[in-house]
């Protein structure tokens, strides 16, 4: 996963300032269970994925914040 590369190496490089102009979730939203999904049928194999991704770039953002990046992100196109 890229974003989380990229998010631990802009905290271990010290950047100051991160622009989160980036999409990571191909569900549009992360969801924790199948009752929160939207439309469609989801596999017990994508929640896992879903929480997987969900996690690991939680705790990148963690670690950047940790490190003193400011990270500046928008809503999005969509809200």
């Amino acid at each position: 996963y890229e974003t989380v590369a990229a998010l631990t190496y802009a905290a271990d490089i010290g950047l100051d300032v991160v622009n989160m102009s980036f999409y990571v979730d191909p569900w549009l939203f992360n969801c924790a269970s199948a009752d929160d999904y939207l439309a469609g049928a989801v596999t017990p194999d994508e929640i896992v994925e879903q929480g997987l991704v969900k996690d690991l770039v939680t705790s990148a953002l963690l670690y950047a914040h940790d490190h003193g990046v400011v990270l500046v992100a928008s809503a999005g196109n969509e809200h």
